[in-house]
């Protein structure tokens, strides 16, 4: 689901880990550099304390702070991810494992909050190199890294940048894109199949615009579509049911869930008409558009806005290498 994968909003370099170390041991007050005694410190660090410097790092540094690093060999030590994980994937690490890969379609409203909160449109006004997936950010040179966020602004904030134009790119950059570039070097290198789906339903009760307060048209925020596969009956009135199914919802609550638990049981969203959710080709990047629920012969291929989208974050990873 969203943002599984080789998301744009995080690095696993070791540079970023150790700049979020540095930045976090600082609020809590240690300045060793010795791991065995900052461990020792930490343990005896009030709770309190270590909340509070989590709570600046995670603002300082966007969506997520502390992520799996790429770690170094070491004698007689198993690392736990020895590369990154774009790089394992392209490798065929996994390759004979089904996956199944869903993105919403308007994933950052979810987080139009933090954007205005955090003032991401100044941030990026006085550092342009703030617009950059961190992926790219920490794998680039300072003025390779200028050049790249002024190729993004232009294509993205063209006119000027708005609050909304922002929500677009966030979308594209940190979900959309690592989804189907994900689905794309699993078809191109797996033995087992890959199915793409991008979730774009307009419930009668969004949890999430109710949750968060939140107004934008349609539905298909982040995580819109695990409320539908993880909704919870204690979320339910007292005297509500959801099945047998009488509303939208109620069967998009069923159809989500039937194609997840079908693919627990035979590696396929539709195990009795599998070809209706054909697997994703790498090179037409097809998917299931769910719009609606009961709707199952929607698999269309990557093309449009959202083609041409692809192919400049496409073109972006490529100059950063």
């Amino acid at each position: 689901m969203s943002g599984v994968g080789n998301g744009g909003f995080y690095t696993a370099s070791p540079a970023y880990a150790q700049s979020v170390a540095t930045m976090f041991l600082g609020y809590v007050g240690i300045n060793s550099t010795d791991a065995d005694k900052i461990h020792e410190q930490l343990i005896h660090t009030p709770l309190d304390k270590i909340m509070e410097a989590n709570r600046i790092v995670q603002l300082k540094t966007g969506l997520v702070s502390f992520v799996p690093v790429v770690e170094p060999e070491r004698p007689g030590v198993t690392r736990i991810l020895d590369d990154y994980p774009a790089n394992l994937v392209k490798r065929g690490r996994a390759r004979d494992l089904p996956m199944i890969v869903g993105v919403t379609s308007v994933e950052c409203q979810f987080f139009k909050q933090r954007i205005e909160y955090l003032d991401m449109l100044g941030i990026i006004d006085d550092n342009s190199i703030a617009i950059l997936p961190p992926n790219i950010t920490y794998s680039v040179s300072e003025s390779e890294a200028l050049r790249l966020s002024k190729i993004t602004i232009d294509e993205y904030f063209e006119g000027g940048a708005t609050v909304d134009k922002f929500i677009k790119y966030c979308t594209n950059s940190f979900f959309t894109y690592p989804a189907f570039k994900l689905a794309e070097w699993t078809a191109s290198v797996g033995t087992s199949a890959v199915y793409m789906y991008q979730f774009d339903f307009d419930s009668e009760f969004n949890a999430v615009k109710f949750g968060k307060m939140l107004t934008y048209p349609g539905g298909g925020a982040h995580v819109e579509d695990q409320t539908f596969v993880l909704r919870v009956n204690s979320l339910m009135d007292p005297d509500e049911k959801s099945f047998p199914p009488r509303t939208r919802d109620d069967l998009m609550k069923y159809w989500m869930t039937t194609f997840f638990v079908n693919f627990m049981r035979c590696s396929h969203p539709i195990c009795d008409h599998k070809s209706e959710w054909p697997a994703t080709d790498a090179k037409q990047l097809n998917y299931q558009l769910i719009k609606e629920p009961m709707l199952i012969n929607n698999n269309i291929n990557l093309t449009g806005e959202l083609r041409a989208e692809f192919d400049f974050q496409d073109q972006l990873f490529k100059m950063a290498q």
